[in-house]
């Protein structure tokens, strides 16, 4: 799955930030165009939900140590393009923000069965729903036609996770920014703050990864400010099956 990764760190460690949380939103211009035209709402701020830290549990954190806010690009993701997202069997969030791995940890039921309408979490359920009631509807000659047994109606697509490609998130980021919201009280004065960065395309590496900044020193935690915005490029691993 693909993984989006921002990293954030309050420099001031010593004196801890109060309620910390962190917001991601992403700007598509593309999108509001279209919208404009089609004689729709349009919105050009859209929300990306949080992995981690969890945005169900209000995407706190401890600002004193590096923290990765990862974004899945999943199904319901404003990042997929949409012409992939009208080809994934998952509900439809009727305007509210939705994750997939709410569904892949059966929080909900996020995949549908076209025959009988029933709902599960993964796609592995749905496949062993199909199977079992095939081997029913066959012993009891139910008709091929509108049943679990037309091929028709139960594609290969259906069963199928929803998968990107990199190429699919590149052309998708072309118009996009991703802006990064930080908030928190500053623990002198009590006084709420924000702190707000954006990302174009070319700022993100595909594929790479933080590199570690942090080490211990006697009773210390030490920070390598100059490791902090570094990132490693992809590993030989990752090449050769990007490759093959």
């Amino acid at each position: 799955k693909w993984l989006l990764h921002v990293r954030v760190y309050d420099l001031d460690s010593a004196q801890p930030v109060v309620e910390a949380h962190v917001r991601l939103y992403v700007i598509s211009w593309r999108d509001y165009e279209e919208q404009k035209q089609n004689n729709i709402q349009p919105h050009l701020l859209h929300t990306l939900r949080i992995l981690a830290p969890n945005d169900e549990l209000g995407s706190v954190l401890f600002s004193s140590i590096p923290t990765a806010v990862t974004h899945h690009i999943d199904a319901y993701s404003p990042i997929s393009p949409p012409h992939r997202k009208r080809c994934a069997n998952v509900v439809n969030g009727n305007g509210l923000v939705l994750r997939e791995v709410d569904s892949l940890t059966e929080g909900r039921d996020g995949i549908s069965c076209p025959v009988c309408g029933e709902t599960y979490g993964t796609v592995e359920n749905l496949k062993r729903h199909i199977a079992y009631n095939r081997l029913i509807e066959e012993a009891d000659d139910i008709p091929v036609k509108g049943s679990h047994q037309d091929v028709d109606v139960i594609t290969p697509e259906l069963t199928k996770p929803f998968e990107l490609t990199e190429e699919d998130i590149r052309e998708s980021l072309k118009d996009k920014e991703i802006v990064c919201v930080f908030e928190g009280i500053e623990p002198m004065i009590s006084g709420t703050f924000q702190a707000l960065q954006s990302y174009m395309a070319d700022d993100i590496v595909f594929g790479g990864r933080f590199a570690p900044c942090m080490q211990q020193q006697k009773n210390w935690v030490v920070v390598d400010i100059e490791k902090f915005h570094e990132i490693l490029p992809p590993s030989t691993d990752q090449q050769e099956k990007k490759e093959n």
